[in-house]
């Protein structure tokens, strides 16, 4: 069974966070679904939110030849695309999902953009 969460439940949920990753922040009004996970007899067993997020696309001129160029472009597109995400729009977090093989892209956004690696399995839902 579930319910709407109230704000009485937030104390709890967000005690049961695992301690590497923070409680989600309600009040931004990306969790478009707040609800209250309940056993049989009522008891809250857990908690399930849905939260809106964006894609960003990135097309370049397959014509480039400047891997300087396609560098200065990569990096134009992410803070501006970054800015508004965040200022405009208040998501709070920018993720990447690489395929296999990708890793020197990861390297790139650890070292030029402050991205970090989290603990955990990538995992998608196709519909």
């Amino acid at each position: 069974m579930t319910r709407n969460m109230q704000f009485q439940d937030i104390e709890l949920m967000e005690q049961w966070c695992p301690k590497e990753y923070p409680p989600p922040d309600l009040t931004t009004g990306l969790y478009c679904a707040q609800k209250v996970l309940l056993s049989k007899d009522g008891k809250i067993e857990g908690f399930a939110l849905l939260k809106l997020t964006c894609e960003a696309v990135l097309i370049l001129d397959p014509d480039l030849k400047s891997n300087l160029e396609r560098a200065r472009l990569v990096r134009d597109s992410f803070n501006s695309l970054k800015s508004e995400a965040t200022e405009k729009y208040g998501l709070d977090q920018v993720q990447f999902v690489l395929r296999p093989g990708q890793e020197h892209y990861a390297k790139i956004l650890k070292k030029h953009f402050q991205f970090q690696d989290q603990p955990g399995i990538p995992l998608i839902l196709w519909r």
